[in-house]
């Protein structure tokens, strides 16, 4: 008497793995969940670091092109903020000269006097 078990033994392979499927299924959903945030997480902080204008929507990054007024308006801040830091600069020598004209001065007055 031959018996042929290869279709009971394929039917409780697919039904195994059905059913292992299933378990698997809620973990594997949490898993992906996880990865896709701690993705998002990833891609805000570097769009943060930028400091540039773009835009997160569906999955794709677009960095906003500035107008040649924005890259205008962009280069005269950075030549003030030049120029006010030269002055800043040009105060602070004028002030430690002054406060050195004045203490020389003292002293070669008490030089004369004394």
């Amino acid at each position: 008497m031959n018996i042929d078990l290869n279709d009971p033994i394929k039917k409780l392979v697919e039904v195994i793995a059905k059913g292992t499927g299933r378990l698997w299924e809620p973990y594997h959903i949490k898993r992906m969940a996880d990865a896709k945030a701690h993705e998002i997480k990833i891609i805000a902080s570097a769009v943060c670091e930028t400091n540039l204008p773009t835009i997160y929507k569906n999955g794709q990054i677009t960095i906003k092109n500035k107008t040649e007024s924005e890259i205008l308006m962009q280069a005269k801040e950075r030549e003030n903020f030049v120029l006010i830091r030269q002055e800043e600069n040009l105060n602070s020598i004028l002030l430690q000269t002054a406060k050195e004209i004045k203490m020389k001065r003292a002293s070669a007055y008490r030089m004369m006097i004394g």
